[in-house]
């Protein structure tokens, strides 16, 4: 039985898996006016809010900006900009 799927299709599933992965990738929902948490940060709620803006960038794939897991790319990089 043959693959139903095409090889145009596997592209770009493995293009969009690609750039979902990747923290440079800017998503259309990806804008500065966006509210990532509800609750503001306030002297008595860090744990809270802290685990909710951790949440909310481990979803959109931003966290290893905070985290340092993403690191800098070089100067020479395209991506320097």
């Amino acid at each position: 039985m043959a693959n139903p799927e095409s090889p145009d299709s596997t592209n770009s599933r493995i293009s969009s898996e690609r750039y979902n992965n990747d923290p440079l990738f800017l998503q259309n929902s990806d804008n500065s006016a966006m509210q990532l948490v509800s609750n503001k940060l306030s002297g008595t709620n860090f744990q809270r809010w802290s685990r909710a803006v951790k949440i909310a960038l481990v979803t959109k794939v931003k966290l290893g900006f905070i985290d340092g897991s993403c690191p800098a790319p070089a100067a020479s990089s395209p991506n320097y900009n």
